[in-house]
């Protein structure tokens, strides 16, 4: 299995087991978009300034599992950033966000992260359930990086915050746990070596709170 990005990480964390974001919990549902977001930005795909996403680059070919996302910022560019999660995450159909979780469910199948289903008349609703072992995989990651001496890279930190955000930190990591990844990404944020991480910490924050008027990394 390869190195998996943001958006799929954070999938295979907070999907439940039928594969789905559960439909009562906004906030995972806006984190997986913001984590999409996220990592466009971090790419160069797109700009943000003042709350106004618009297009700043080509998207790279490994990243196709975000195409969805990248092609209706780039046909509403320049776009608020609040339109564009109120498209994903207030809609009653649910069009764009289920293509999004089928791009992103479908590139981790098939690198046999998660166990793919199908359910629904004549199989068109698709459901990607995580694989234990690929769970273990990431939360191990996390525990290094955040619990232990591991470096911390800026990929953790914002993987992290989003789990935090949405409530789903708590499904891996005890109370005590959960304070001292905290303490230590206020350390690292705090350091002269935490620019990236507190920039990266920062719109995370500004997306998420925009949406749900959640404040504090760990609001959970």
């Amino acid at each position: 299995m390869q190195d998996l990005s943001i958006t799929q990480k954070y999938m295979v964390c907070a999907v439940n087991n039928r594969g789905g974001l559960p439909t009562l919990s906004t906030n995972k549902q806006i984190c997986f978009v913001a984590a999409g977001v996220l990592e466009l930005q971090m790419e160069q795909c797109i700009s943000i300034d003042n709350n106004i996403i618009a297009i700043a680059g080509k998207l790279p070919k490994r990243m196709s599992y975000l195409f969805s996302l990248y092609e209706y910022i780039h046909k509403h560019s320049p776009i608020k950033t609040k339109k564009l999660f109120e498209e994903y995450n207030y809609s009653v159909i649910g069009k764009r966000l289920n293509a999004l979780l089928s791009d992103v469910g479908k590139s981790l199948a098939e690198q046999e992260a998660l166990s793919k289903f199908t359910n629904g008349f004549l199989g068109y609703f698709k459901r990607f359930v995580p694989k234990r072992e690929t769970v273990e995989i990431i939360v191990d990651e996390i525990r290094a990086e955040l619990l232990e001496d591991g470096e911390i890279t800026d990929n953790c930190a914002a993987l992290v915050v989003l789990l935090a955000k949405s409530g789903c930190l708590s499904k891996y990591f005890s109370p005590f746990e959960r304070r001292k990844i905290k303490d230590k990404l206020a350390f690292i944020v705090n350091s002269s070596n935490g620019t990236l991480i507190k920039k990266a910490i920062a719109h995370i924050e500004n997306l998420i709170a925009l949406n749900t008027g959640v404040l504090g990394v760990f609001g959970e």
